[in-house]
């Protein structure tokens, strides 16, 4: 999914310049533009039928973009309900929405790099790589995809 890795690629470069909060937020969106590319591309009837069961006044989507009209949170409570995700995944994924939120709005968190797993002695762009992909392997079960992003990612700015 070439829009993912453009999150990914961000999300690095956001850690480079210890923009940490932006880090996270764009790893976020990247996980869920793979969620949602998979649900669009095998769950997409049953996670509409799921949809207006919850909301009559869903506007059933057609395509990977339209559901991003769908609140990240619905959108995890349904992907569990189809098996798109399971309970545990769906509750890690709710805390990883959570620090998503608050490094994304107004307030006076802060995000030490050791919470990007940086103290390890990695550098930065290597730590959000190792990050993003424990939360794709281990909180979206989504492995299939590990392959695909690691393709190139990173590689920009080695030199």
């Amino acid at each position: 999914n070439e829009d993912a890795r453009a999150f990914l690629l961000e999300a690095v470069v956001c850690a480079e310049q210890s923009l940490l909060r932006a880090a996270v937020v764009l790893s976020w969106v990247g996980a869920m533009a793979l969620l949602h590319q998979d649900a669009a591309a095998h769950h997409l009837v049953a996670l509409n039928a799921e949809a207006l069961r919850r909301d009559p006044k869903w506007k059933p989507a057609k395509i990977t973009d339209d559901l991003g009209r769908m609140r990240e949170a619905t959108f995890l409570e349904i992907a569990e309900a189809v098996s798109l995700i399971g309970k545990n995944v769906k509750q890690e994924l709710e805390t990883c929405l959570k620090l998503r939120n608050a490094c994304g709005h107004p307030n006076s968190l802060k995000i030490r790099s050791q919470q990007s797993c940086c103290s390890s002695g990695e550098s930065r762009p290597q730590c959000v790589r190792a990050l993003w992909m424990s939360h794709l392997s281990t909180a979206c079960s989504c492995r299939r995809f590990a392959p695909q992003l690691m393709l190139g990612v990173g590689q920009e700015n080695s030199g």
